[in-house]
């Protein structure tokens, strides 16, 4: 997926405006149904200040980090709905 697709600037810009420091895109490997639908990514945010754990047993995130993460997604989702070129 191209990282310069309308939706996928959208999380950037969020991961950006809500955090202010910049977004940088990586490349996880895992299980999804991402990979067998065209135009579709699983997306989440790593922040540096914690261990990642991502699908691990005991999977955890601190709360402020929960937080902020949740103000990331209202701000993509606020984003890519009010901008039709989200949806080429």
């Amino acid at each position: 997926m191209s990282k310069d697709k309308p939706f996928m600037k959208a999380f950037a810009e969020s991961y950006e405006k809500v955090t202010g420091t910049k977004h940088e895109f990586a490349l996880e490997y895992g299980g999804s149904y991402a990979k067998a639908m065209p135009n579709v990514v699983c997306w989440g945010p790593l922040f540096p200040d914690e261990e990642d754990t991502t699908h691990e047993v005991n999977e955890k995130m601190n709360i402020e980090n929960l937080v902020t993460m949740t103000n990331i997604f209202a701000e993509a989702i606020k984003r890519i709905v009010l901008n039709e070129e989200s949806f080429k």
